[in-house]
């Protein structure tokens, strides 16, 4: 994902349950910022979907996708178990 003249390399970590920004800049990558919720059990996956906005998918155990706002923080589930993600 691009952002005003800097580039952001995001990164799912199941191990700490988090989604990271990084910034290349000068050959080094520092941690911007980093992004978690209770309910994110284990982000295996993202793709950036426009609008400042992350699709995160939880581990096929917790079966969830959920929508990362990075202007915001905020995290909101779109499905999951209910929604027959897990079949």
């Amino acid at each position: 994902m691009t952002e005003k003249n800097s580039n952001s390399i995001y990164v799912s970590d199941w191990g700490t349950k988090t989604i990271t920004r990084l910034s290349e800049e000068l050959q080094v990558l520092q941690v911007l910022q980093s992004f978690t919720d209770a309910a994110l059990r284990e982000p295996r996956s993202l793709a950036t979907v426009g609008g400042g906005q992350l699709l995160l998918a939880d581990s096929k155990r917790y079966s969830k996708l959920y929508v990362l706002d990075v202007t915001t923080g905020q995290f909101d589930q779109l499905l999951g178990h209910s929604d027959n993600l897990n079949s």
